[in-house]
C-alpha cells in the first residue's frame, strides 16, 4: 500500500498489525513512515525509532555504543550534546539541517558523522565539535562534559514536528570557497548560458523507481543555451560517450572530482552550478542543503522525507519538486522538468 500511495490504508493496516503484537517493530517503523510522509510529523516521529528494531535496516541504522542519556526535548542552554549520523550520505545531510537549531538552544554540540562530511561541516557549523565516525569512536564523543546523546534522526521528533517549525533559508551548508571558485572558472570556459549540474540514479541498494537513463533525459538535455555537468557518482563515461552518439549532446565530466570519495568537491561543484536537476539522492540532498536551485524529480513512491504530494520540500526551499504521476512513468515527469526549465 505504500508503494501504492494508500498512505492512510496502510496506517491502518499496520496499526492493526501493531495491537495485535506492540513489539512488532516492522509494523511500528512502517506506521511511522506512512504518517511522516504524509506530512503527519508529530504523530510519526513517535514512531519513528523503531528503526533500530528492524533487522533489515540494521546495516544503515545500527546504534551507536554512546553510555550518555538520550536526549528526550530538554533544555539545552549550557549543555553539550552528542548527535550523531545514520544512514546514507544524504540522511545526514538533510538531518544536520536541525544542527543550528540545537546551537540557538544554547548547546555546545558534538557531531560525529561520515568521514566524508567532517570538513563540510565543520566549514558550516561552527563552533560544533566535529569528528569521524569509527570504531571504536573517536575522544570527542567521550568527553565527560556531555549531557545528552542523540542519533540525527531522532532530532526532528523535537524540533520539527510541524511543517511550521521548519526554517526558511537558503542553504545551510558551506562549501569550500577556493574549491568553488576554481569550478566556477571551470565552468566559464564550457561557455555562455546555464551552468546546471545532472544526476539521474542513486547509489541505494533499494532504489525504488528512482533511477532514470540519459536517453530518458534527453528533452531536458537538449535544451538550447544551457550547459551539463554530471554530478553522477559511479563509472559513467560509456552512458555519456552513448548519448554524445546518439543525440550529439555532450555532458562534461569534471576530471578533478571524485564524485564517490571527494564530497567537499561534490559540495564545490554544486554551489558553483547555476541549478541541479536530480532524481532524490544524495546529489539532491547536497543541492538542497547548499542552496543551489534545484529541479528534483520524484518517484511515485518516494521515501518520507519528500512527501506524498506538492512542489516544495520543507527541507531545502530552493528546490522544486516534479512528482511522477504513475508507477514507472517518467516521460511526463521529465517533459514537466523540461517546461520547468524553459521557464526561467
Amino acid at each position: 500500500m505504500q508503494r501504492q500511495r494508500r498512505m492512510p490504508e496502510a496506517v491502518e493496516r499496520f496499526e492493526r498489525s501493531i495491537a495485535a503484537d506492540p513489539g512488532y517493530a516492522n509494523a511500528r517503523f512502517n506506521r511511522a513512515v506512512s504518517l511522516l510522509t504524509q506530512g503527519r510529523f508529530r504523530e510519526g516521529w513517535e514512531g519513528y525509532d523503531a528503526r533500530f528494531q528492524v533487522p533489515e535496516l540494521r546495516r544503515l541504522v545500527s546504534p551507536r555504543p554512546f553510555r550518555q542519556p538520550r536526549w528526550e526535548g530538554q533544555p539545552l542552554a549550557g549543555e553539550t550534546i552528542l548527535v550523531w549520523g545514520e544512514q546514507g550520505i544524504g540522511d545526514e545531510i538533510l538531518h544536520a539541517s536541525m544542527i543550528p537549531d540545537l546551537q540557538a538552544m544554547g548547546a555546545k554540540v558534538v557531531v560525529e558523522c561520515d568521514p566524508r562530511l567532517v570538513g563540510l561541516f565543520r566549514r558550516s557549523f561552527p563552533g560544533a565539535q566535529v569528528s569521524g565516525r569509527a570504531d571504536p569512536p573517536e575522544a570527542p564523543t567521550n568527553d565527560p562534559a556531555i549531557a545528552y546523546q542523540c542519533p540525527m534522526g531522532s532530532l526532528g521528533r523535537w524540533l520539527r514536528d510541524d511543517l511550521a517549525r521548519f526554517p526558511a533559508h537558503r542553504g545551510y551548508l558551506q562549501a569550500d570557497p577556493g574549491r568553488v571558485e576554481g569550478a566556477r572558472a571551470r565552468y566559464a570556459e564550457l561557455g555562455p548560458g546555464l551552468k546546471i549540474g545532472i544526476a539521474w540514479r542513486t547509489g541505494s541498494h533499494d532504489p525504488r523507481g528512482r533511477n532514470v537513463t540519459l536517453q530518458q533525459l534527453e528533452p531536458v538535455l537538449q535544451r538550447q543555451n544551457a550547459h551539463f555537468v554530471t554530478l553522477q557518482y559511479g563509472d559513467v563515461g560509456n552512458e555519456l560517450h552513448e548519448l554524445a552518439e546518439r543525440s550529439l549532446v555532450r555532458v562534461y565530466r569534471d576530471p578533478t572530482i571524485d564524485p564517490t570519495r571527494d564530497l567537499e568537491g561534490i559540495a564545490a561543484q554544486v554551489a558553483a552550478l547555476d541549478m541541479v536537476i536530480s532524481t532524490t539522492n544524495a546529489i539532491a540532498h547536497f543541492a538542497g542543503a547548499l542552496g543551489t536551485p534545484s529541479l528534483i524529480f520524484v518517484p511515485f513512491a518516494p521515501d518520507w522525507c519528500w512527501l506524498q504530494s506538492g512542489a516544495r520540500m520543507p527541507w531545502y526551499p530552493t528546490m522544486r519538486l516534479v512528482r511522477q504521476t504513475a508507477p514507472e512513468e517518467w516521460a511526463t515527469t521529465i517533459s514537466g522538468v523540461a517546461d520547468a526549465l524553459d521557464g526561467l
